[in-house]
C-alpha cells in the first residue's frame, strides 16, 4: 500500500536576501501550510493515484529505488499550475531548484520524470478537483478569509491545445498515430503484424498537397475531391489493418499485450469517426452537425464554440461558468 505522505524533512537552505525571492518563497509556503491544514485534499487525490503509484518508482544515484507518495504528486501538480509550464519544463524546474524540491518534499531524492508526472496527473479526476475546490472554499469561510456578500458569475471559453481541425489533418493524424503503434507492435510481436508496409510518406504527401492547394484556392472543393478520396482510402486501409492486429494481439494472454491492443483500438475507433465525417463532408457534400464532429483525435472531448466575436468567431474547446466572491476566490465552477 502506497503511503500518502512522507513528513521527514531535511535541513533548510540559506535564506535569500532578495525581497522578490522571499515573496516567491512565501507564496509556496502559504500553499504548503494550506495543504497541511486540509488533509482531506490529500486524501481525495490519494484515492485517485494510489494504484498508479505502485509503478512510479525510480532509481537514485546509488542504484536504490525511490518511492513517490501521493503528497509528492499533488505538490508537483500544484507547482506546474503555479509555474504555468509543461510537464517536461516543470520536471526540469523542480529538479534544478532546491526550494521547489523542499516544497514537493522530494528533497535529495531523484525527480519524477515528466512521463510519469503526466500519467499520475491524468489519474486525478475532474470530480476530485471539484471536491478539492469545495474543501478550499469551506476552509476559507471557516477562517474568515472570504465572505459571501458579493458574488459574480460569468462564462468564458477555454480552448483545448489543438491545431485548427481540417479533414486532411485529422486523417493524417489518424494514419501517423496508428502507424506508430503498429510499428511498436511489429518490434515486439512481428507475427501479429506481418510484412505489410504502411506507406506513411505517401499519406503525408497527400495531406501536404491538399493543404497547399486549399490555401491557394480556398473554394476549389471539386479539385481537392480526388486527393481526399485517396487519403480516405489510405486511412481506411490502416484502420482495417489495425483491427486485424488487435484481434491477433488479444489472442495472447498477458496484460501488457492487451494494453497495447486497447491503445490501437481506441485510436482506430476515433479514426473511423474521422473517416466517416470526411466522407460525408467532402465526398457527399453533407453538412455534418457540430455535435457529431470530431475535432481532434488527441482531445476528442473538444467542442465547437460559435461565440460571434469579431476577431475569433469560432473557438474549439469548452464553455465554463465561473463563480467568485468579492475577494476573487473561485467558490464554484462548471464545465458545459
Amino acid at each position: 500500500m502506497r503511503s500518502k505522505i512522507n513528513r521527514q524533512s531535511e535541513f533548510n537552505f540559506h535564506p535569500s536576501n532578495l525581497r522578490v525571492t522571499n515573496e516567491y518563497y512565501q507564496k509556496y509556503e502559504a500553499v504548503s501550510t494550506t495543504l497541511d491544514e486540509n488533509p482531506r485534499i490529500l486524501g481525495l487525490v490519494h484515492e485517485d493515484v494510489k494504484d498508479e503509484l505502485d509503478f512510479a518508482t525510480t532509481l537514485d544515484g546509488k542504484g536504490g529505488t525511490f518511492t513517490y507518495t501521493s503528497d509528492n504528486v499533488l505538490r508537483i501538480v500544484i507547482c506546474q499550475i503555479i509555474e504555468d509550464r509543461s510537464p517536461r519544463e516543470t520536471a526540469i524546474r523542480i529538479d534544478d531548484s532546491y526550494f521547489l524540491r523542499q516544497f514537493v518534499r522530494i528533497c535529495n531524492g531523484p525527480m519524477m520524470d515528466f512521463t510519469t508526472l503526466c500519467r499520475l496527473k491524468n489519474r486525478i479526476t475532474p470530480r476530485t478537483w471539484h471536491r478539492v475546490n469545495e474543501t478550499l472554499a469551506r476552509y476559507a469561510v471557516r477562517n474568515e478569509l472570504i465572505e459571501g456578500d458579493q458574488l459574480r458569475m460569468d462564462t468564458t471559453a477555454v480552448e483545448t491545445n489543438i491545431h485548427w481541425p481540417t479533414d486532411s489533418s485529422l486523417l493524417w493524424n489518424t494514419c501517423r498515430v496508428l502507424g506508430r503503434l503498429i510499428e511498436q507492435t511489429r518490434d515486439i510481436y512481428p507475427s501479429c503484424v506481418g510484412n505489410r508496409r504502411l506507406h506513411l510518406k505517401r499519406v503525408k504527401r497527400l495531406h501536404t498537397t491538399i493543404s497547399c492547394k486549399a490555401s491557394k484556392n480556398p473554394g476549389s472543393h471539386e479539385v481537392l475531391k480526388p486527393f481526399h478520396k485517396r487519403l480516405i482510402a489510405q486511412a481506411t486501409g490502416i484502420c482495417q489493418w489495425a483491427d486485424q492486429i488487435c484481434k491477433n494481439i488479444k489472442r495472447r494472454p498477458t496484460d501488457l499485450e492487451w494494453t497495447l491492443a486497447d491503445g490501437i483500438s481506441d485510436y482506430r475507433r476515433l479514426g473511423l469517426r474521422v473517416i466517416d465525417q470526411a466522407s460525408r463532408r467532402v465526398l457527399d457534400g453533407e453538412q455534418v452537425p457540430n455535435d457529431q464532429k470530431l475535432l481532434s483525435i488527441f482531445e476528442p472531448h473538444t467542442e465547437l464554440l460559435i461565440r460571434g466575436k469579431a476577431a475569433k468567431p469560432v473557438e474549439c474547446g469548452h464553455m465554463i461558468q465561473i463563480q467568485q466572491v468579492g475577494s476573487k476566490f473561485i467558490t464554484d465552477y462548471d464545465v458545459f
